[in-house]
């Protein structure tokens, strides 16, 4: 399991929130939206990649981007959201296990 996202003030590139003029925006996320039921689906069952790949994975590129898959149990800690991941590709475990976390 990881904590994939959380709650307050946090920084994202202009270009990932629509604000391409800004070289980076703070974004408030506040818990009522964080941990809305809506919300926390939308992590589960999606493929795990190393990094953040430049694409969205698809079916056309998934083989080449996706090393595991998110769970369905995707829940409330703290201020967090935690969510339970399977790794199927030795880099990536072997990554992981190295101390990488993105």
């Amino acid at each position: 399991d990881v904590r994939a996202a959380r709650t307050g003030i946090q920084r994202y590139r202009g270009v990932e929130v629509g604000r391409p003029d800004l070289d980076v925006d703070n974004v408030y996320r506040p818990a009522e939206e964080v941990f809305k039921k809506d919300s926390l689906s939308t992590y589960a069952f999606k493929p795990v990649t190393v990094n953040h790949p430049t694409a969205n994975v698809t079916a056309d590129n998934w083989k080449k981007l996706s090393v595991g898959n998110v769970g369905g149990d995707v829940v409330r800690d703290g201020g967090f959201v935690r969510v339970p991941l399977i790794l199927m590709d030795a880099a990536a475990i072997e990554a992981v296990e190295g101390g990488h976390r993105e």
